[in-house]
């Protein structure tokens, strides 16, 4: 198993093999091409967690940054089941005080959001590999906290599980991820081809998909 390079992404583009759009010459790279994040963000709604609630705790991280608005306030925290996930609800876009023409997503360490790239990728007879940039890792941001390996025959705009280690601000339309592409050994077989769960997030449209674990067994 090996990583393409650049020139090598441009080719397997020409030959139909690899899809990213829109595309962007200037945006590749040595062995990737810079992604985008797209225009929605979403969370589970905390709501719908108070079902299962742990009532309200004092939480002395975030009363460290009461300086910032809260989105937690007067809201009881809860466990997220895995076998039937919450619901989402969007992240607002809020205004930027030094900047008021401009808003942006204001996020807090210790909640988990999902966004979705810019981009809609396409993949045959590679393995791609979605990371964030690091210049974004040096922000203290995770674009893709977990199953960054996409799957062989995969297709659609791509869901980031999002988290930060300070409160930071981010912006639709950011530079702030890169995907890369791997060779394959041995017979292949395709996202949404293999009779099984396979394909579960495929063509979704362009926003946060949540787990569909209650779907899998």
């Amino acid at each position: 198993m090996s990583t393409l390079t650049g020139s090598a992404i441009l080719e397997a583009m020409k030959a139909g093999k690899i899809k990213i759009e829109p595309f962007d010459l200037k945006l590749v790279n040595p062995h990737s091409v810079d992604l985008h994040l797209g225009s929605s963000l979403k969370r589970y709604s905390p709501s719908a967690l108070a079902g299962l609630g742990l009532g309200t705790p004092e939480d002395s991280r975030r009363q460290r940054h009461s300086r910032w608005p809260n989105p937690w306030k007067d809201l009881s925290f809860g466990f997220i089941d895995s076998r039937t996930p919450p619901p989402l609800i969007d992240v607002p876009l809020e205004p930027i005080p030094t900047r008021p023409d401009e808003s942006g997503w204001w996020l807090y360490p210790g909640v988990l959001y999902l966004g979705t790239t810019m981009e809609h990728t396409e993949t045959r007879g590679f393995r791609p590999v979605l990371d964030g940039r690091s210049s974004t890792g040096r922000l203290g941001a995770f674009m893709h906290i977990t199953a960054g390996y996409g799957d062989n025959g995969f297709r659609g705009f791509w869901t980031l599980e999002i988290a930060v280690i300070e409160p930071l601000i981010l912006y639709p339309g950011q530079r702030l991820l890169q995907i890369s592409y791997e060779t394959l050994e041995g017979d292949q077989s395709f996202y949404g081809e293999t009779g099984n769960s396979s394909g579960t997030y495929q063509d979704h449209p362009a926003e946060p998909i949540a787990s569909k674990s209650s779907l899998e067994g």
